[in-house]
């Protein structure tokens, strides 16, 4: 997720990005950011689910990305 302003320079810009990226982007490279793909495992065994408003159920889990 971005989560500062656009830093420009002389035809250039800065953008921060939190959790850093896992490899450096290059200059002038096109980022993908729609429909990326990603893998998570389970952090715990712990599954939760309740019937919420007009009978649609509610599910939580713990989940973390894995690489």
């Amino acid at each position: 997720m971005v989560v500062a302003d656009v830093t420009p320079s002389s035809n250039a810009a800065t953008v921060t990005i939190e959790p850093p990226l896992i490899e450096a982007l290059a200059n002038d490279e096109t980022v993908t950011y729609d429909d990326v793909p990603f893998t998570v495992y389970l952090e715990s065994s712990v599954q939760q689910y309740s019937l919420g408003i007009n009978d649609l159920y509610n599910y939580d889990f713990d989940v973390c990305e894995a690489f």
